[in-house]
């Protein structure tokens, strides 16, 4: 039997592998009177009626149950003789032991004595394997917020600055990784508060079943189904409280959908059952500022949305301005709400559980997270805010899931003592995409329209010089040039504000003739494509449309199975895991198509036919001295975008016509005329793409990178197809986890497989083939020439010329230079030829080369896992950890063909690096648990990372053809840290959560662009220990609940009263309270250009300090009378609170200004080194505000304090 169950759970590990979200509870059952083990009692798990799962206790009364998924459960020990025992509301965390013992007391009664007895969560739990906390429903319910964010950053350990979850001990953010009942996130891990069931946050002691990150685990858990029916409605509103305009409602409903009687016994047992939570929100402004939003006055808005421009006469002639650059203090008006940031979300969660029989349970769940919106740019704030952009986002996942716990069936002593007991396995396939798309809501993919200013007819002219024709030997008025002059200038009905800069200086400059296009631009006035420009280079002009459309599809595919069994004393577990990912890509900055058109069309027309010219003579053939000449069609230079518009105007694409592309109605054209390399427009890209195609459509198929290269369409153009980003990952571990006495360990060994499946470069100098040394090259240099006997035969060779090679200039291996003699040179421009570094290709004629790249190798990474609790009583306890963690890469780690393509004219780009390695960290803790009395314990805990391999911008130098930017592995990093948590459970009316954490984060990069600004001052790839940027040396979290007991609670009221009555009875108050002490940062001498005051990141910003609260009142209302028939009363719970964030509207500061230190200012105003360019501005006065006003950035500071009514009512 073993061995069929070994191999049977082998077979599903295979497969699959998941991280259900279950736990274990274990314990002894006794006499109570003699204290002696009972053996064969039995021990029932259940939900609201629903009996979940149960077991049955070995010779020495001990049992152990699993899996039992994450939850609040009624727990019954019975025994023949003996008077039931039965325990409430016991919290059943994810991944640990709940332990609870039973003292049975004899009965000699013949009906079955239930004694009842609420569960209280131990102080000290003996598995604490894993640092962090768990917060369950109840405690949800009563915090301000509503989010598993805000809950997670109540934990120790955990850096917030403004209610995100930001570093974990220390870790960068990306090392965090969200779950949702086992599904990992990809997206939103948003949720409806009411269907969180616990959010479980570890910071520490990572079990060998998670993998892929660095920093910690936030897992959520949502509640199940139940036997009976209930459900809920509740409405939020900062109506009247706040000018935010916060609204929501919600609803839940769970409930039974197919009961069955159970044989034996006159209960019914749930075979499937749901439940569904929805919430919808809408909000006018939901990241309001401290400090306010600066706008135009709505008479000034509109002064110059109609007249934009300003003619002044100066002795170099007429100048144009815009009217905004003179507007002054009293033109502005600072306001509450940022203006057109509203958006809505619609929250969903839903859950099916199926039970056929006891031991298989299905479950198929999914959440979706929906929200439009407005995209939101500061820089319109002032006058251009209607032109803000839009969004459509769509996060949702689906998932099923298998468990299946096998019986040995035969009861008694051979089941209570078997080998192998609570042997289950767990099957689970899940799904989950993200989807987003931004845009201009009045044209969305209508792409002409996002930049059409209005029609322009042209009128061409011949201009003309005297000269001798040779062909015909005549001296006359040669045509020298076409003069193209706007005849007419009609404005469009989409931008009308847009429009308006172009009427205006054609208003200004209606007695001028030949007014070219040319004459436009530089007068004030714009083309087709062009938007106004900024005001002091500061904030947007009125009329401005948003500028991009971008599409971005994820998606993520997961299988995982795992297979546990109790082998004697040791918990046995392992599993296996398989994700793939496919993301695509599109992005269009639609202003551009304009110029890009209006330059591709008619260019291969553009040339005179010399050797044609033609004659000018009156009717009787009397030369008129005037020769002009025919456009010369040249059919290379022809565009593939002027072919098919003149196809489509319904022009032979051999005409000579010239077409205005300015005097079309933009729905005459469509991107699909563009050729892929049109749009990539010398590097200077107009569209990005990855998944879809140049024109926006998702593809159907995979593309190799062969395909970029030579993939055409039936026309013969090339169609650079990209494929989607398919990073693959996979992993499997093995785990023991046992009890010896007391103690707990916990060991286990993962392995990760991430592979980018995709192509990289070989060497990261060289985008084509070169020769080494051990290569026969065919004009002999190599063979012929007498290597230094240091330089293997792998060694890259560099030579004198790239085209006509005739000596070697030195070698390359790896990283290391040498010199033609073989001396290690520290610079590659050493060995450089007279036209830069020179690798001795083998195809010189091409400098981007399919040959140059091979497969991405797969990392493995070996990961051993060991932790332990060791109780030294049941007051005290000592626990450990040693971990090695890893994270495949996060950031700019996509094959980039584009990028490599057009490498030389994105030199000062950093470039993707499809070969970036995996991170990892090295973690240890250790710590103590000591009971202080009855309801309190401190923890107290020491921990240590060494953080390697991640990821930091590079710059590569030697690299032919050009020196670029991308990167690397190379950031390094340590964290120390100390955490002090005192938990203090119900205490007359307290219960008071607090931790402090003390902790020395410091490292090489804060972030993967860190270096980015030393890189591109030509400095090496330097690398000291600093503080990085999330150094947050003194942190404390407290949360805080005074609640006065009633009949709601069952607990006593120990309140006030007035005229009799209990006036606060189930009334409470929750605060959680957030303090830190100042991140670090760099100070300088200068506004700018400045020289470092002190060492990098130095300096600290202010503490911060944020308060929020929850003031609430439950409220019992009679639904029904009990009935004759012996129905009972029905009572309905009411719910009214106040939710306060920021209580005491601190405006605590996040980001400083590196000259000054304040938030408010950076002193560029007051500096005198700059008072010369401030006085050179159009207008001074204006200027100075203008910049004061954006200066004063409210991402500098928290968010202000919000009040939001609520009322819930649940049934």
């Amino acid at each position: 039997m073993l061995r069929r169950l070994l191999l049977f759970v082998a077979a599903i590990a295979v497969y699959a592998f998941a991280y259900s979200q279950s736990g274990t509870l274990s314990g002894v059952v006794k006499d109570a009177a003699t204290g002696e083990p009972i053996p064969f009692a039995n021990i029932s798990v259940e939900e609201n009626g629903r009996i979940v799962t149960g077991g049955m206790t070995d010779f020495d009364g001990k049992y152990s149950i699993k899996p039992i998924p994450a939850g609040k459960y009624t727990v019954k020990g019975s025994y023949v003789g003996y008077a039931s025992l039965q325990f409430n509301n016991v919290q059943i965390p994810a991944g640990k032991i709940t332990f609870q013992d039973f003292a049975l007391k004899a009965s000699a009664e013949i009906l079955q004595e239930v004694e009842i007895r609420d569960y209280k969560v131990p102080l000290i739990s003996k598995d604490a394997t894993e640092s962090g906390g768990t917060v369950t429903s109840e405690d949800i319910a009563k915090m301000p917020g509503r989010s598993a964010t805000a809950v997670a950053t109540t934990v120790a350990g955990v850096y917030s600055e403004n209610g995100e979850v930001g570093s974990i001990r220390g870790a960068r953010s990306e090392g965090t990784v969200y779950y949702v009942d086992g599904v990992k996130v990809r997206g939103s891990s948003s949720i409806p508060k009411s269907a969180i069931e616990q959010v479980t946050v570890i910071t520490g002691g990572l079990a060998a079943k998670y993998g892929d990150a660095t920093g910690g685990i936030i897992s959520v858990t949502t509640k199940g189904p139940t036997s009976k029916y209930f459900g809920g409605a509740e409405i939020l509103t900062s109506q009247f409280l706040d000018p935010y305009g916060y609204n929501l409602g919600g609803v839940m409903l769970s409930g039974p959908i197919w009961t069955v009687e159970e044989k034996g016994n006159n209960r019914k047992r749930t075979v499937a059952g749901f439940l569904i939570s929805a919430e919808i929100n809408n909000v006018i402004d939901d990241y309001p500022s401290t400090v306010g939003v600066w706008r135009a006055k709505p008479e000034v808005v509109e002064s110059i949305r109609t007249n934009p421009l300003r003619l002044v006469q100066t002795e170099n002639g007429a100048i144009i301005y815009q009217n905004a650059d003179y507007l002054h203090s009293d033109a502005f008006t600072n306001e509450t709400t940022r203006p057109n940031a509203e958006n809505m979300q619609v929250n969903v969660a839903a859950k099916i559980d199926f039970q056929p029989v006891r031991n298989l349970n299905l479950t198929f769940g999914g959440t979706m997270d929906y929200r439009i919106g407005r995209a939101y740019s500061r820089g319109n704030d002032l006058f251009n805010s209607d032109n803000n952009g839009s969004y459509k986002y769509n996060n949702w996942r689906v998932y099923g899931r298998l468990t299946q716990k096998f019986d040995s069936n035969t009861g008694g002593e051979e089941e209570a003592n078997s080998v192998i007991k609570n042997a289950y396995y767990t099957i689970q396939v899940d799904y989950s995409k993200t989807y987003s798309n931004y845009f201009d809501k009045r044209y969305q993919d209508n792409y002409f329209r996002y930049g059409h200013v209005g029609t322009f007819e042209t009128e061409v002219y011949n201009f003309y010089s005297r000269g001798v024709d040779t062909t015909v030997n005549l001296e006359g008025w040669m045509q020298e040039v076409y003069v193209y002059a706007i005849d007419t200038f009609i404005p469009t009905t989409y931008n009308t504000d847009l429009a308006r800069y172009t009427s205006q200086f054609f208003d200004y400059f209606s007695d001028y003739s030949l007014l070219r296009k040319e004459d436009v631009m530089l007068n004030g006035g714009l083309l087709n494509g062009q938007g106004a420009p900024s005001i002091y280079g500061m904030w947007a002009s009125p009329g401005n449309p948003y500028t991009s459309y971008t599409i971005s599809d994820a998606n993520q595919f997961r299988v995982a199975a795992s297979g546990t069994a109790d082998i004697k004393d040791h918990e046995i577990s392992f599993g296996f895991e398989f994700e793939q990912r496919k993301d695509s890509y599109y992005g269009l900055a639609p202003f551009g198509l304009w110029t890009l058109a209006r330059n591709l069309m008619n260019y291969h027309i553009n040339e005179k036919d010399l050797s044609n010219p033609q004659v000018m003579r009156d009717a009787n053939g009397v030369y008129l001295d005037t020769i002009n000449y025919p456009r010369l069609y040249n059919a290379a230079t022809q565009s593939t975008f002027d072919k098919n518009f003149r196809t489509h105007l319904g022009y032979d694409i051999t005409s000579l016509n010239w077409i205005d592309i300015d005097s079309y109605d933009p729905d005459e054209f469509s991107i699909d005329y563009f050729s892929a390399d049109e749009l990539f427009n010398q590097g200077n890209n107009v569209v990005g793409y990855y998944g879809y195609d140049h024109t926006g459509k998702k593809m159907n198929y995979i593309p190799t990178i062969e395909d970029f290269f030579t993939e055409t369409d039936e026309n013969g153009v090339l169609t650079r197809p990209v494929a989607p980003f398919q990073p693959n990952y996979i992993a499997g571990y093995i785990q023991d986890k046992f009890a010896f006495k007391d103690l707990i360990f916990n060991i286990g060994l993962r392995v990760d497989r991430y592979d980018a499946n995709q192509k990289v470069l070989k060497d990261r100098y060289l985008m084509s083939e070169a020769y080494t040394v051990g290569d026969n090259d065919p004009s002999g240099l190599i063979t012929n020439t007498d290597h230094p006997s240091n330089i293997p035969d792998n060694a890259v060779v560099y030579v004198n010329d790239i085209s006509n090679p005739s000596a070697i200039n030195g070698y390359r291996v790896g990283n290391v230079w040498y010199d033609e003699t073989g001396t290690e040179v520290s610079n590659p421009n050493y060995i450089a030829s007279a036209n830069g570094i020179a690798p001795y290709l083998i195809d010189p004629e091409t400098e981007l080369s399919v040959a140059a790249f091979e497969d991405y190798k797969p990392q493995m990474v070996f990961m051993p896992r060991i932790s332990f609790s060791f109780p030294i009583s049941d007051e005290a306890l000592f626990f450990a950890h040693y971990d090695i963690l890893s994270k495949r890469p996060t950031y700019n780690n996509r094959l980039d063909l584009i990028e490599y393509y057009y490498i030389r004219q994105k030199n000062g780009d950093i470039l993707n690096n499809p070969d970036l390695k995996t991170e990892k960290t090295i973690d240890y803790e250790l710590g103590f648990q000591q009971k202080l009395g009855n309801t309190s314990s401190l923890k107290l805990s020491a921990f240590y990372r060494e953080m390697r391999d991640m990821q930091q911008a590079v710059a590569v130098y030697g690299a032919y053809p050009v020196n670029y930017y991308t990167y690397g592995n190379i950031d390094f990093g340590t964290v120390k840290g100390f955490a002090i948590s005192y938990d203090l459970r119900r205490t007359g009316n307290v219960t008071l959560r607090a931790a402090y954490t003390l902790q020395f984060a410091n490292g090489t990069g804060s972030n993967v662009e860190s270096a980015a600004a030393i890189i591109k001052s030509d400095q090496p790839n330097l690398r000291t220990t600093i503080p990085l940027d999330f150094d947050q040396r003194h942190n404390i979290a407290i949360t805080v609940d005074y609640r006065f007991g009633g009949k709601v609670s069952g607990l006593p009221y120990d309140g006030p009263r007035w005229f009799g009555a209990d006036i606060f009875a189930n009334t409470g108050v929750n605060l959680v309270i957030n303090s830190g002490s100042g991140s670090p940062y760099t100070k300088y001498d200068k506004p700018s250009n400045g020289s470092i005051v002190g060492s990098l990141n130095g300096s600290r910003k202010p503490w911060r300090t944020n308060i929020s609260m929850r003031l609430d009142r439950d409220i019992r209302i009679k639904l029904a009378s009990a009935k004759e028939d012996g129905r009972k009363e029905k009572y309905g719970y009411m719910n009214v609170y106040l939710d306060i964030s920021n209580l005491l509207n601190s405006k605590n500061v996040l980001n400083v200004y590196n000259y000054t230190g304040n938030p408010d200012d950076d002193g560029v105003l007051n500096f005198s080194e700059l008072q010369t360019q401030i006085n050179t501005q159009n207008d001074v006065e204006a200027y100075r505000n203008y910049y004061a006003m954006i200066i004063n950035s409210p991402y500098n500071y928290s968010l202000p304090r919000t009040i939001r009514l609520g009322v819930q009512f649940s049934f």
